[in-house]
């Protein structure tokens, strides 16, 4: 069944008249048409489309669920600027797909780039939102350096790096953060900033190198792994 995004829904909402009929049409979706939807706020909705018009179109409530399709932890990860524009941007894509709630570039030592298009992106996060069936919509911020990390904010801070170990535990970390760097990694000046910090996990992910979005796919399904008997 497909997903839309419709952000103005809330848990009172028994119907909503929406702009854009154009999605419908490029998914083929016709009056009386099974659809869900999400307000991309915790909500996520079973209903159906009526009265499809050139220009809007009705969609009717008929179930609502909180939180359908998220992780029982919040995770934010701060990725490294990557200079091939498809690679971050399939980087991005694949961590919404794993239950990120907040995404955080970051200006390193070792990046190159330092431009993106931040409304791009967030086109990007919305539609890796409806394809996996999420209720909440990620969050991306302006790039920083990683010396202005709020490092305090989280219970757990996990770098992917290949002197860490293979495996770890969550317990009750329910707030984490996820480096992964950029091409060639982290700096040895950002690890050091990195290791004063509290609650730091090193993560070993392999004996083989691993470009950064691949990193990425790999430690956050790790992650979701260990969720499956978190509590």
């Amino acid at each position: 069944m497909e997903c839309i995004y419709l952000p103005d829904l809330n848990e009172n909402s028994k119907e909503i008249i929406e702009d854009e009929s154009h999605h419908l049409m490029v998914l083929r979706i016709k009056n009386d048409h099974k659809i869900n939807a999400t307000n991309g706020k915790g909500l996520y909705f079973w209903g159906s489309i009526k009265q499809i018009g050139k220009s809007n179109f009705i969609f009717l409530v008929e179930k609502l669920i909180n939180n359908f399709g998220e992780n029982k932890i919040h995770i934010t990860i701060g990725i490294g600027l990557l200079e091939n524009k498809d690679r971050f941007e399939l980087q991005i894509e694949k961590a919404i797909e794993f239950g990120v709630n907040r995404i955080i570039p970051l200006y390193t030592d070792f990046s190159s780039k330092k431009k993106i298009n931040i409304e791009r992106l967030k086109t990007k996060i919305i539609s890796a939102t409806k394809q996996t069936k999420r209720s909440f919509l990620a969050e991306i911020s302006d790039p920083q350096k990683l010396k202005d990390l709020k490092f305090e904010e989280f219970q757990k801070i996990i770098l992917t790096d290949e002197n860490g170990n293979n495996d770890f535990e969550l317990k009750t970390d329910l707030n984490i953060l996820v480096l992964i760097g950029p091409e060639g990694g982290f700096s040895s000046n950002e690890i050091n900033i990195i290791d004063l910090k509290k609650n730091v996990l090193k993560v070993n992910l392999g004996n083989r190198r691993l470009r950064a979005e691949t990193a990425t796919f790999s430690i956050l399904s790790n992650i979701n792994s260990k969720l499956q008997n978190f509590s």
